[in-house]
């Protein structure tokens, strides 16, 4: 007998391979159990974690926050003041820091936060107005949901106008360390030291030690 044409030869083929890959009922049912049972161990893992934990593996989490306290040494031409605001009010100019940040938790241990601040001082005489904006990065040890120390660095600029129509424009850089405290799921506060440096003129330049609290709320 001559042998069946090509396509009839491929059809039975695949209706062999067809025929040994159909599973019993039996074995059906072990699969589906094995899946089901795969999916619930999966599930209890997930919800037996600890919601800190699965929360800091969740980076896009966003804090608005305020500096209220702030104490620092600030050195430029040859002088030196001291700055203390209990609430700080966010002036760079009085304290060297900046009073309203908001930190965006781009992974479980790094966040970005710019940052800004405003002081004016008008009269009949004279007006001042000094405006800083800055950005920073953050690298934090235990991540966003746990207590952690962290280490900071980043710049900003610090733009100045007087009365007289004069103005400036200073760039600033520096870092620090500090430790964050999560307050359940709501926000934190933290406390941090650091060190700025403000970049300008011969005689304008300055360096800023301060010590600062800063709350924050998460949305």
């Amino acid at each position: 007998m001559p042998p069946p044409p090509c396509g009839l030869s491929a059809a039975g083929a695949h209706y062999a391979g067809a025929v040994e890959t159909v599973k019993t009922p039996g074995e059906e049912v072990a699969m589906s159990c094995r899946s089901i049972l795969r999916d619930g161990l999966v599930l209890a893992a997930v919800l037996v974690q600890p919601s800190g934990a699965r929360a800091a593996e969740e980076p896009g989490k966003v804090e608005l926050g305020l500096v209220p306290f702030t104490v620092s040494r600030i050195s430029a031409g040859g002088e030196s003041v001291t700055g203390l605001q209990i609430p700080a009010s966010g002036s760079f100019f009085f304290t060297g820091d900046r009073g309203l940040y908001l930190q965006w938790f781009a992974s479980r241990h790094f966040a970005l936060e710019p940052q800004v601040s405003f002081s004016g001082l008008f009269s009949e005489d004279d007006d001042f107005k000094a405006l800083n904006l800055g950005l920073r990065a953050s690298y934090l040890v235990s991540g966003p949901d746990q207590p952690s120390p962290y280490l900071y660095g980043g710049g900003g600029l610090l733009y100045l106008s007087f009365d007289d129509g004069d103005s400036d424009t200073n760039p600033t850089a520096g870092g620090g360390l500090g430790f964050r405290l999560p307050i359940r799921s709501a926000g934190s506060v933290r406390f941090e030291a650091g060190y700025e440096h403000v970049f300008g003129d011969e005689g304008e330049e300055g360096d800023i030690f301060k010590l600062s609290v800063g709350f924050a709320l998460r949305f």
